[in-house]
């Protein structure tokens, strides 16, 4: 019976327009006004946070944007960097970049066979992270090597015409010849969030 009163002491108090003394501090109609401007607040910055959420990346472009996969790619043929590569990452709120520059000397083989292997090993560490590629294209041939690039969706939805929602990106990797052994490489990752339909 006590709780009970209790509550009604509290409810009557905190919905009444009077103050502590008795005295009539607010109107019934500014008190209601008050609540409902409460109640817009809440619902704005609620449906702030909905529509703007926090983007993440998938990774891959950090993954790819190292020297593991082409030293990987080209153990066969005995590669060796020369220690002067470089990169930048340049990120943004819904979108990430990644470059790299290598200079690479071939022991055994050729250009165009360590450009193969290098597509087919930035192929695999993509999939393996979630990406879904398309779009690849290489440029070049056995006598003038130039590179390739592909497309990739990562976490979302497969639909007819493409993908929806999740994150789109892509791949660069072009090459410039140096001397009989020696070539230039570089690696461009870009990859940005994409709207859901």
């Amino acid at each position: 019976m006590a709780a009970e009163c209790h509550r009604q002491m509290l409810f009557a108090t905190f919905f009444s327009t009077r103050d502590f003394y008795g005295r009539k501090s607010i109107s019934m109609k500014t008190f209601w006004q008050q609540i409902c401007a409460i109640f817009v607040v809440c619902f704005i910055v609620i449906g702030c946070v909905t529509t703007h959420p926090i983007w993440h990346d998938s990774g891959i472009s950090k993954t790819l944007n190292a020297d593991a996969p082409l030293l990987m790619a080209g153990k066969t043929q005995g590669i060796m960097l020369d220690g002067r590569s470089g990169q930048t990452h340049m990120p943004g709120q819904y979108w990430i970049e990644r470059e790299r520059y290598f200079r690479v000397t071939i022991s055994s083989g050729s250009a165009y066979q360590l450009l193969r292997a290098y597509e087919n090993e930035l192929h695999q560490e993509t999939a393996n992270l979630g990406g879904k590629i398309a779009n690849g294209t290489f440029a070049g041939d056995t006598n003038e090597i130039r590179g390739f690039s592909y497309q990739y969706n990562w976490g979302g939805k497969e639909r007819i015409g493409g993908w929806d929602g999740g994150n789109d990106g892509v791949v660069g990797v072009f090459s410039f010849a140096g001397t009989s052994n020696q070539m230039q490489i570089v690696l461009f990752c870009y990859e940005h969030k994409r709207q859901a339909r």
